[in-house]
């Protein structure tokens, strides 16, 4: 994968040395180097996940929260990815419908704050897979009705996710998720219990 990487770093390098001038150049590598870390720190973090939709989801939502200037560390256990893999396909469907929901909250809630800090943990422990979701967020909103259909602290046309959130949720026995805030942190957790 690293070789195709800088196979394809080299061919876009000769193509921008033959559109621009010398001016152009440092500036060039400057920005082909800043995304391949970027694109090499992502995949570290996320090596632990088995391939496919999920992995991709969450490799999305790294790009998006950098996208909007947020700080976003994630910790994959390296014990989380066979069990990952013994959920069945509808099953995965459901835990990334809801990371993309909580995800999309986080992002939106820690970009308006001065710290814009989002941590996802996914680890394995005591048969249950724990998926974390940290983020800063202005704790001046209130959010006690953030389960009703509708409620946004962000305006009209909002506030689906966590409805269809809690709907999934008490359709779903085997997974459940609780929440509470510490050190000005909003925290999410999505239990898997199998």
């Amino acid at each position: 994968m690293i070789e195709d990487g800088d196979l394809r770093t080299k061919k876009v390098r000769r193509l921008l040395d033959e559109i621009t001038n010398e001016k152009d150049l440092d500036k060039i590598d400057e920005i082909i180097n800043e995304n391949i870390n970027i694109d090499n720190e992502m995949i570290s973090q996320l090596r632990y996940l088995p391939n496919g939709g999920f992995k991709g989801l969450l490799y999305y939502k790294i790009i998006v929260a950098r996208n909007n200037k947020v700080n976003i560390s994630v910790d994959v256990s390296n014990n989380v990815s066979s069990e990952l893999k013994k959920l069945s396909l509808e099953e995965l469907k459901i835990v990334s419908n809801l990371i993309g929901i909580y995800c999309d909250n986080a992002i939106e809630a820690a970009k308006e704050t001065k710290r814009k800090l989002i941590l996802i943990e996914i680890y394995y422990q005591n048969k249950d897979i724990n998926i974390v979701i940290s983020n800063t967020f202005n704790n001046k909103a209130n959010i006690t009705n953030r389960y009703q259909k509708g409620f946004s602290t962000k305006g009209e046309g909002r506030g689906i996710g966590l409805y269809f959130a809690k709907k999934m949720l008490s359709k779903n026995k085997w997974i459940e998720d609780q929440q509470e805030i510490i050190d000005n942190l909003y925290i999410q957790k999505i239990i898997i219990r199998k």
